[in-house]
This record gives structure tokens, C-alpha cells and sequence, in this order.
């Protein structure tokens, strides 16, 4: 579940002229192309003006392509392939404003450049949060720029290095393939030059036509140069290229220290991108829960399970709706009910990354072989630590993680009667009574427990605890 909201291109969004950040705008303009269809599903009854004028316009003029408009607002994709763009459009610009409307919480001004002396659309914000409904997902953000900057600006002088290189590499081998000659004048017949493999010249004498030899010093450094420039490229976007070969590694190398410290230093670039990602995605979130909650038009029924149940019903038992299962329910949120609410959304730093599963499992089983090869840790963190670990839910986890298939009919739950079972024959373990401890000992075999060793009741020959433990009437037959 999440809002509906789409990639502005950089060519068509315009933020308020000087701002050097989206904090600072109060205006932000968006634009957009839109045929002659589009205009003509605007509902009449709407807040759009002067639509019919627009119709009318577009039927007798026709309207512009993306082609039309300015080289600026046009990327080389664009110039180059987008040949065939239908050309009956017309270009609307909407201008968020942080300010004005009803309650001054903002506004939302259409219009079109091609028809300046009309607005088609002026509306309150429908967020009615007084802010722009634009988020911006920052590669690495700029103290002096809204833009920021982007990956491919970063790499784009040492990539225009690497493709400068290679073109002056084919050149030079072209030279060495076809090196220039020299021609003495007047001693070499002009009629008979022809540049061609194995042509034959007439020459006076026989020097007059010498290869003309250069310094093969710029073919002997390109690998240098080119593993260098591929080097810096890769270390700035915290990469490298285990492929090549080992004479023209541009990376750390293979080895598995290096290996390591590219894991270090990737997981430092990823985390940065991680980092941008979550600001970008909290945002966009917190806009969207408030929207829903300020705009709500009608009830919104919700599924939910057994923990989010118990949860809500401690609090508003009236609002849930349990199914017949009793594993999931439903709460019904009436129109309104939220309207005076504001909402905040938050992210839990780093649980947007992939989970290493591997990693996990090696986790996971070292800790489950420290608790199986050592139970007093166990006894430790309940009696000094007031603590206690839980086994099964920790074997479960590591079932599940290491992809046994269906651990779950191979780790289940006790049924309840197996539970009383095992509880009795426990409580039973503690007689000294030979065939007493016997039957217990079948019984807790026979559910799969862990024989018991019967506890020595203290002198005398009273049974623990100051009494006789009691018993269900089936083990005082036993």
C-alpha cells in the first residue's frame, strides 16, 4: 500500500527562482503535456475552467509536441528517437503554492503558457498542510543547489577521459597500421601515387618515398593510463571489476582481503544510498497518511491479524470485527474519524536493506550451538539476570532461515494433552517409588520429553516441598 505519485523529469519541474533548497520554496511549477483526450475527460461540473475554449482551440489550431518546445527542455533521448510524438498536445504548468487558498494553508494554480490571460484551475491545497507536494530523492545533496548532484555527474569527466583515451588508441593504431610517408618532390612521378597496400610507384631514386616513423610511446602507456582512469571511476561509485584479468585489475584485486574491504566500502556507499532513500521515503509516506486522513470520503475497512487484534481492542474494543477463525478480524474507520489528527511516519534506520541471508543463518546457528553446548547459560540469565531465552522460537528462526523444507511439520507446537501429560509425569518423577518413576520415565518417552531424574526428597522420606505432590486420578492408578 502506498500513495500514487510519479517521477517528475528534471526538464519540466521549475522550483522558485533563487531557492537553493525544496525547504526554502514556497512555489514549485510542474509541467506537462496534454492532448486534446485528456481535456475532454475533465468532468464539466469540476474545478477546471475555460475547457471547452481549450477543445475548441486544440480542433482548429492543433497544439505543439514535445519537439516544439524549447532545445532546453529537451533530453537527447528526445531529440534524437522521438520522432513521432503525437503533435496535437498542449503544454499545462501547475504551480504549487505553500501559501493563499481559504485557509491560507496553500494552492494549486493551472495554467497554460500558450493561453497566459486564462487559469484553468485555482484550488485549496488538498493536502491542507500548508507544503509542497514534492519530495526530492537526493544522490548527494549540495549546500548552494536544489538539484544536488546526481551519479552520472560525478563520473562524467573521468568517463569522458576513458572515451577521449580509447579514441586516441585507435588513432595511434591506425598510424601504426597505416604509418604517413614521406615523398621527396620532383623525384617521384605524381601520376603514379596511389595510396592503396602494395602499390607501385615510380621513383628517381631510392629514397625518395620513406615511412615516416613515430614514438610508440603513447600505445605502450594506454593499459597504464586506461587501468587507471577505470580505477578512479570505480572507486568513486565504491565498485570494482573482479572479471579482469589479473595484469589489468583496476580494483583492489581478488584476493579476499581485498574482497573484504570492497564489501566495507560498498556497504558504506550502500548505506548512504539507504540513508537518502529512507529520508525521501519518510516523507512521502507522512504526506500520504495525513491526505488519506484529511480526505477521507468514506469508511476504509482494514484486515487485520491476531497481535494487531489484541492490541487495538485494548483500546477501542468497538471498532474491531473478528472473523470466525479467530486468527483475523477487521477494523472499520469512519469518514472523519482522523480529520483534527496529524500523523507522523518513521522508519526503522536500516530495515529497508537486503537481508544477507546467509550471513543470518551464520549468525543464527552460532548462537543456537552456544545455547545447546552451554544450558547453564540458561540458569545464569534467569537466576542472576532475571532473564530467560527461548529456545524454540530461536530453533524456528533457524529452520526457517536456512531453508528446510516444511520445517514447520517438522518444528510444531506440543499438543495441550502431551503438555498435561508431560506436567503430570514430571510432578510424578519426583516419588521414590520405583514403578511410579518407571511409568513417569514411559510417559515422557513416549511424548518425546527428556527423562527427568527423580529429585531425592529430603530425609525422612517425605516427598519434596513439605507434601505429597498431587496427582490426577489416571497416575494415581498408574
Amino acid at each position: 500500500i502506498g500513495p500514487d505519485l510519479w517521477v517528475i523529469p528534471i526538464r519540466d519541474a521549475f522550483p522558485q527562482a533563487g531557492a537553493i533548497s525544496l525547504g526554502e520554496c514556497d512555489e514549485f511549477q510542474v509541467a506537462v503535456l496534454k492532448d486534446l483526450n485528456w481535456f475532454k475527460s475533465l468532468p464539466e461540473d469540476g474545478d477546471w475552467q475555460h475547457i471547452d475554449y481549450i477543445v475548441d482551440l486544440l480542433e482548429d489550431e492543433g497544439g505543439k509536441s514535445r519537439e516544439n518546445l524549447d532545445d532546453t527542455r529537451k533530453s537527447r533521448i528526445t531529440q534524437t528517437r522521438h520522432t513521432q510524438i503525437e503533435a496535437n498536445q498542449i503544454e499545462v504548468v501547475t504551480e504549487f503554492r505553500t501559501y493563499g487558498g481559504s485557509e491560507d494553508k496553500g494552492e494549486w494554480i493551472t495554467y497554460s503558457p500558450d493561453i497566459p490571460d486564462k487559469i484553468l484551475r485555482q484550488i485549496d491545497n488538498p493536502h491542507a498542510n500548508g507544503e509542497l507536494p514534492i519530495v526530492a530523492k537526493y544522490a548527494f545533496p549540495l549546500m548552494d543547489s536544489i538539484y544536488g548532484l546526481g551519479e552520472f555527474e560525478r563520473g562524467k569527466t573521468l568517463q569522458y577521459a576513458i572515451n577521449s583515451l580509447i579514441n586516441l588508441y585507435l588513432d595511434g593504431v591506425k598510424m601504426s597500421l597505416f604509418p604517413p610517408i614521406k615523398v621527396v618532390q620532383g623525384e617521384v612521378v605524381p601520376t603514379t601515387i596511389k595510396m592503396a597496400p602494395a602499390a607501385k610507384w615510380l621513383v628517381n631514386r631510392q629514397d625518395a618515398i620513406e615511412e615516416f616513423r613515430s614514438s610508440p610511446k603513447g600505445l605502450s602507456t594506454f593499459q597504464s593510463t586506461y587501468s587507471f582512469l577505470i580505477s578512479a571511476l570505480l572507486n568513486q561509485a565504491g565498485t570494482t571489476d573482479t572479471t579482469t584479468s589479473e595484469a589489468t585489475d583496476p580494483g583492489m584485486g581478488k584476493t579476499p582481503q581485498a574482497l573484504k574491504m570492497l564489501q566495507g566500502r560498498q556497504n558504506s556507499r550502500d548505506s548512504w544510498d539507504m540513508f537518502q532513500m529512507e529520508q525521501a521515503q519518510e516523507t512521502i509516506m507522512r504526506k500520504f497518511v495525513n491526505l488519506v486522513a484529511t480526505k477521507q470520503e468514506k469508511p476504509i475497512k482494514m484486515r487485520l491479524f491476531a497481535d494487531e487484534i489484541t492490541e487495538i481492542k485494548e483500546l477501542y474494543p468497538d471498532v474491531v470485527e473478528m472473523f470466525e477463525s479467530g486468527e483475523q478480524g477487521q477494523v472499520r474507520l469512519t469518514a472523519g474519524a482522523f480529520e483534527s489528527t496529524d500523523f507522523d511516519y518513521h522508519i526503522v534506520s536500516g530495515s529497508m536493506a537486503q537481508v544477507d541471508e546467509e550471513q543470518q543463518a551464520r549468525n543464527i546457528t552460532m548462537m543456537l550451538t552456544q545455547v545447546l553446548e552451554n544450558p547453564g547459560i540458561i540458569q545464569m540469565l534467569e537466576e542472576k539476570y532475571e532473564m530467560t531465552i527461548d529456545v524454540g522460537e530461536l530453533f524456528k528462526r533457524w529452520a526457517a532461515i536456512v531453508n528446510v523444507p516444511d520445517w514447520e511439520k517438522i518444528v510444531k507446537d506440543m499438543p495441550p494433552e502431551d503438555i498435561q501429560k508431560r506436567e503430570m509425569a514430571q510432578r510424578a518423577a519426583q516419588y521414590q517409588d520405583p514403578e511410579v518413576q518407571r511409568a513417569a520415565q514411559e510417559i515422557l518417552g513416549g511424548i518425546g520429553g527428556i527423562p527427568q531424574q527423580p529429585q531425592q526428597p529430603p530425609q525422612g522420606g517425605q516427598p519434596p516441598m513439605g507434601g505429597q505432590p498431587p496427582m490426577a486420578e489416571g497416575m494415581r492408578d498408574v
